[in-house]
């Protein structure tokens, strides 16, 4: 098992339409992705624990926070069965106690848990190790809701301020995929919905506008395009928000890419 962990089976059938080549591409960006929120997220946790004073209470969620960090480091660095069965073990028990047993997170960690114990296939680890990515981030999300101040942590996404990309590279030629992955808020994801009819590829130039397709997995969103001239090109617009209650606001993208 790689670092980036390039490979994740349980999303090729996300994306089955896509070659080999944007399978492996899409998959890299949404783990990696995972890793930098749940870096956030205990980031976070830490900084209002030592902002707040050390209370006791709150020193006892950060040794839980960071006794995951700890276990999902050990998964990287090692990179071993013992050390993944390890983690997704810990992560699995603990999201079952705190959130319904039985969706489709939970379900995900006992099958995959089970094809890696029955099986040397890397594939199954990096698919054991993709849902438990997903449940260390519901479970660090409910915990930095006890320390500080949610708001400190969801704010910046949450105030139609704009939401930063992140390209999979600088320069690309006529042809290439171009990926752009971004990420809204954890908070109450399943229960909001997004429009991006507003949200468009074009040449700056010519104003042209080139197809487009979103990909959802979790709190992560990925833009993909295929750009069909030379010169600069712009992803821009905005993204509506709707809550279950039905109260609407706009988050904002703006980036460019060039094409040589």
């Amino acid at each position: 098992m790689k670092k980036l962990f390039l490979i994740s089976g349980v999303l090729l059938t996300l994306i089955s339409c896509q070659n080999n080549e944007d399978s492996d591409s899409i998959t890299k960006f949404v783990v990696l992705e995972s890793q930098n929120t749940l870096n956030n997220l205990t980031s976070y946790i830490y900084k209002a624990v030592k902002k707040e004073g050390n209370r006791s209470s709150d020193l006892r969620v950060l040794a839980y926070s960071q006794k995951l960090e700890s276990l999902r480091d050990s998964v990287v660095k090692e990179h071993n069965r013992e050390s993944l069965l390890a983690y997704s073990d810990t992560v699995s028990n603990s999201y079952n106690q705190i959130f319904d047993e039985g969706g489709q997170i939970s379900k995900q960690l006992i099958r995959n848990k089970q094809l890696v114990l029955n099986s040397s296939d890397t594939l199954n680890h990096l698919d054991l190790f993709f849902w438990t990515l997903k449940a260390e981030e519901a479970i660090q999300t409910e915990l930095a809701t006890k320390v500080g101040s949610t708001t400190d942590y969801f704010m910046p996404l949450w105030v139609g301020k704009k939401i930063e990309l992140f390209l999979n590279g600088e320069n690309f030629k006529v042809g290439d995929a171009v990926y752009a992955t971004f990420q809204v808020s954890n908070d109450k994801i399943n229960t909001l919905e997004f429009n991006f009819d507003s949200l468009v590829v074009k040449h700056t130039i010519s104003k042209e506008r080139i197809p487009r397709a979103i990909i959802k997995s979790g709190p992560i969103f990925i833009i993909r395009t295929v750009p069909n001239q030379l010169e600069k090109f712009s992803i821009e617009g905005k993204i509506k928000v709707v809550d279950y209650s039905g109260r609407e606001w706009n988050h904002y993208l703006t980036e460019t890419f060039t094409v040589n």
